[in-house]
């Protein structure tokens, strides 16, 4: 293992010991070679010590008890010995020539700070479903010095899986907010994008893994963790942001139906109208929105005279 990388690639893993070989085998066969990979156990139980240890020094092993994927990640930033930080999901893995084509052009564009690729999605038996540019609608975007404003008119699309970043602009933006417990990548994004330039390279070097289940399953943190990224914008978005205060009014709007959303699944109808009269008051022109506090009362009623029947 080179003791001064140029790279360090960072793996946080929590119980996917049957993931994270191919993860760590596609960064062994990487076409560039300077780099170092970091494994963050955040607390396994399952087999994962055993299998990164089948590997011997080619990777640094660290454990952590659980705190979280924003704390993992953090442990390996501060860990990492390289130039420049990659992030690989344990579930996720990398084309052989990921590192190669990021980091030669972090080296012939001394004036960019981080760069982010295409990915595609594949299911667990590595079938292809989409391409990620194309369901965010940005695959023939040229960001420059719009991407604040592209992340915050259309929220995250980027992976953090395509991401290599100098590791002395992720210290300068102090990593990944630990209070943001989902969508902590989307959070780091739009700190960078104030003051720090980046490239996209439009071509598909990434493949993430879709689980089954694995949205509804995480929505509740989902909705929290924008509620607190809109908070947050609200006091960062610059002043000559266009339409600033528009903006800041849909956002607000917009995390209070995300959050009666994730009510209505917990089936919490009587919390979930409140919340959608907070959306409605904060923009009170929005036609879905009334529609599903209306199919929400109803729903509330229906399961209130279930419950009286039941008696």
């Amino acid at each position: 293992m080179n003791e001064f990388p140029k790279v360090s690639v960072i793996i946080p893993t929590f119980n996917h010991g049957h993931y994270i070989k191919k993860a760590i085998d596609s960064l062994l066969n990487q076409t560039y070679k300077d780099f170092e990979t970091i494994i963050i156990d955040d607390g396994s139980r399952d087999n994962t010590k055993d299998i990164v240890a089948s590997y011997g020094n080619v990777v640094r092993y660290i454990y952590q008890e659980n705190k979280g994927l924003p704390h993992a990640r953090n442990t390996g930033i501060a860990a990492a010995r390289g130039i420049y930080v990659a992030f690989l999901d344990a579930d996720d893995y990398f084309e052989e020539k990921n590192l190669e084509k990021k980091v030669s052009f972090l080296e012939t564009h001394s004036n960019i700070d981080w760069v982010f690729s295409d990915w595609d999605y594949i299911d667990e038996d590595g079938n292809f479903i989409e391409r990620g540019s194309i369901k965010w609608h940005y695959s023939e975007k040229v960001f420059g010095d719009k991407l604040f404003e592209e992340l915050v008119m259309h929220r995250n699309f980027i992976s953090p899986c395509t991401v290599i970043i100098k590791k002395s602009t992720l210290k300068a933006v102090e990593y990944f907010d630990t209070d943001v417990i989902c969508q902590e990548d989307w959070d780091l994004w739009l700190r960078l994008s104030l003051n720090h330039p980046s490239h996209f390279i439009n071509e598909v070097l990434v493949h993430v893994v879709v689980h089954p289940d694995s949205l509804s399953k995480n929505f509740s943190k989902w909705a929290y963790g924008n509620y607190l990224i809109v908070e947050k914008l609200s006091h960062i978005i610059p002043q000559s942001f266009p339409d600033r205060n528009k903006v800041i009014v849909r956002l607000q709007a917009d995390k209070y139906t995300f959050l009666a959303r994730d009510f209505i699944q917990k089936g919490e109808m009587a919390k979930a109208v409140i919340t959608l009269l907070r959306s409605i008051h904060k923009l009170p022109f929005q036609k879905k929105v009334y529609w599903l506090l209306l199919s929400t009362i109803i729903e509330g009623i229906r399961k209130r005279f279930k419950a009286i029947l039941i008696r």
